[in-house]
């Protein structure tokens, strides 16, 4: 509920690397916020240490409740990374409930989240899901000065036992429910033998991932003679009796800067549309969540003609008000520094058939949104550092 209707308070806290949305009480909106920096400097220090700072925060919501988060997701899920959209791009929703520095439901969906930001948008099933396996054991050690990672994946060798890994060709396809645990699995045993003992070309295969070239086509490049079966054959033996390296270093987190702020009516309806739409592309029932998503924005426009994620979700995604190119005149001139409110004049500019005004207003959201990502290509993990 909102807390018009006797719901939680809802603030927006932003730090150097997140917006984080929550209905937590500020005490611990405030130390969730802390931990997300310290677990991503931990995460960054492991895999992307040598790479450029992503200028694009991460947006989280933290729900305060698990009855909360079954209203977007199924109960089977802890958390998500939901992927980015035209319309937006992308955000981490995580329970309250979650402990954050040692979970690793936190750690998974913050390593898909910032492969995302640092350029591996085009990498195959087996490297999103294996790498966030791979880094969600990540830890800290003595007292904090230090962060270990690569450690074994109990859950993953308990499913490995039980099924043996799956077939190298399964692999590059999105998995069946049925067939998750053992997909997830073996992709992380894939990405941990490739970081330890094939890292040259493993990060060569990372880098060239923004080429446009299919991964498995990528693969076979990289990998000359590498078949399925021998890829199956390796990672039998290396389960079976491999050498698993286990990395760390000295660690120093950042201090960051936070900012806080109570969210109005309008803004926490926009950000619940907001949580619907983007669970609308994963939801079971999509017909009723596309219908919250539009209950909250038509709620949120009420209140605030101008709420960026409610006027999103209507027009960019239930692709209602299209037309209206007085209001997207308007939208632009409220939140100017938004690519999607000049997706949202772009569109309506075209709906007007004003086509040259609409290439400007479209160019400019594109060359804004390359800004905000930096124009990341692919920046590949790989060890840098002492293992025991």
């Amino acid at each position: 509920m909102c807390p018009q209707e006797g719901g939680p308070v809802w603030s927006e806290w932003r730090t150097t690397h997140f917006r984080i949305v929550t209905d937590l009480e500020a005490p611990k909106a405030e130390q969730t916020a802390q931990s997300f920096e310290l677990v991503r400097d931990a995460l960054v220090f492991a895999a992307w240490h040598r790479e450029p700072d992503p200028p694009l925060p991460i947006d989280v919501v933290v729900l305060s409740s698990r009855a909360a988060m079954l209203a977007v997701l199924p109960a089977y899920v802890e958390g998500a990374f939901i992927s980015p959209e035209p319309w937006h791009d992308g955000l981490v929703l995580l329970s309250g409930t979650t402990p954050l520095e040692g979970s690793e439901t936190v750690k998974h969906e913050l390593v898909h989240a910032l492969a995302w930001r640092f350029g591996l948008r085009n990498a195959p099933p087996w490297l999103m899901e294996g790498l966030a396996v791979y880094l969600s054991t990540t830890h800290f050690a003595d007292g904090g000065r230090r962060v270990a990672y690569g450690d074994a994946h109990m859950r993953s060798l308990r499913t490995l036992a039980n099924t043996g890994t799956l077939d190298f060709d399964e692999l590059w396809r999105r998995p069946d429910l049925a067939d998750s645990a053992c997909f997830y699995a073996t992709s992380w045993l894939l990405v941990h033998y490739l970081y330890n003992h094939r890292a040259d070309a493993f990060r060569i295969y990372q880098t060239r991932l923004s080429s446009g070239k299919a991964p498995r086509a990528l693969w076979d490049e990289v990998f000359p003679g590498w078949s399925a079966d021998s890829v199956s054959a390796d990672l039998n033996a290396y389960l079976d009796g491999g050498n698993f390296y286990r990395y760390h270093a000295e660690f120093a987190p950042s201090a960051p800067i936070i900012k806080s702020k109570v969210l109005s009516h309008a803004a926490v309806h926009g950000w619940r549309a907001l949580l619907f739409g983007l669970a609308s592309a994963h939801a079971n029932r999509r017909d009723e969540t596309l219908a919250l998503a539009a209950q909250e924005a038509s709620t949120a426009l009420t209140a605030d003609p101008f709420e960026l994620q409610a006027t999103l979700i209507q027009r960019l995604l239930l692709r209602q008000n299209t037309d209206d190119l007085v209001g997207a005149r308007r939208l632009v001139e409220h939140h100017s520094r938004s690519p999607r409110a000049w997706l949202v004049l772009g569109q309506a500019l075209l709906a007007a058939h004003q086509d040259a005004e609409a290439n400007v207003a479209l160019t400019r959201a594109a060359a804004m949104i390359e800004a905000d990502i930096g124009g990341a290509k692919p920046g590949a993990i790989r060890p840098a550092q002492p293992h025991e």
